[in-house]
């Protein structure tokens, strides 16, 4: 990929990775046979079996949604390789932190996801169910829901800056201000529908396949991007999202950070991985 941050190793390491899947071979009942790759973080067949628990676990917390709030965590991090891996180190280590913290506002529930920035960098999206329900209004001029919870909401914030996220915040005359007037890294909405649910039941499942993204990486980077291409309308070479997603399955596996926690009251959602078998493979009947 000539993608000027990219690790050199990227691209070799996570196709060894999908490599290291165990074979399945299932036999139908018609005496046919069929030998697929087994379920290995990344590849579609681990992607299409956590779908399933991810919208088991979206189906217990959407059933209280007037009690949901979305949050997009950022923290500011140096757009060097040792930058990027401080950075999800950081977020490995932080962000239980946080959400224990949260419990003092009442939170009872959370699903988090991490997620790349473009550059490399870690985020978190987190879905937090709390314990009485969220007031919301919806912003006409920007037509978007937000919170009317101010007090609850810049508490939270400031939890954040204070652990260390947005661009922190330093003690001044015995209060905590933030370092930087304009980074606050952290967005709170309201979870008002069903696009809450949809979003993260694609992400955290068929979406989060990387297999595409190989394929497509040896694209011209340099001239190919997430514009219009092939002169239809719509039909995006989706590089933003490739990077993102290469990225995070990359830092993820090389740390050995989970890309994905649920509080202990919803359904775990990691599959147990199958890897490194013989040729022959594991046999499995299917009716």
């Amino acid at each position: 990929m000539a993608i000027g941050w990219f690790p050199v190793d990227l691209i070799s390491f996570l196709l060894e990775k999908l490599r290291s899947a165990r074979f399945i071979v299932a036999w139908y009942a018609d005496a046919s046979c069929r030998r697929y790759p087994g379920a290995v973080v990344g590849n579609k067949t681990y992607a299409h079996l956590r779908e399933q628990r991810v919208r088991a676990a979206l189906a217990d917390l959407m059933c209280f949604s007037k009690n949901c709030i979305f949050l997009t965590l950022t923290r500011r991090y140096a757009k060097n390789y040792a930058g990027r891996v401080e950075s999800w180190q950081w977020f490995q280590t932080n962000i239980g932190k946080y959400l224990r913290i949260l419990k003092r506002y009442g939170l009872k529930s959370y699903i988090c996801v991490f997620e790349s920035h473009f550059e490399g960098g870690c985020h978190a999206h987190v879905v937090i169910k709390l314990d009485y329900p969220v007031e919301a209004y919806f912003d006409l001029l920007e037509q978007k829901w937000r919170l009317s919870m101010p007090d609850l909401e810049e508490r939270m914030r400031r939890e954040w800056l204070k652990l260390g996220g947005g661009g922190g915040l330093v003690e001044h005359e015995g209060d905590w201000m933030p370092e930087a007037a304009d980074d606050h890294g952290f967005e709170a909405k309201p979870v008002t529908s069903e696009w809450v649910g949809n979003y993260l039941s694609k992400e955290l499942g068929k979406g989060s396949q990387i297999e595409n993204s190989l394929r497509r990486a040896d694209r011209d980077w340099a001239h190919e991007g997430d514009e219009d291409g092939d002169g239809e309308p719509g039909k995006k070479k989706q590089k933003r999202k490739d990077v993102q997603k290469l990225q995070a399955h990359y830092y993820s596996s090389k740390l050995k950070i989970r890309l994905l926690r649920v509080s202990k009251d919803l359904q775990a959602l990691d599959v147990p991985e199958s890897v490194e078998s013989d040729e022959a493979g594991e046999e499995a009947s299917v009716t």
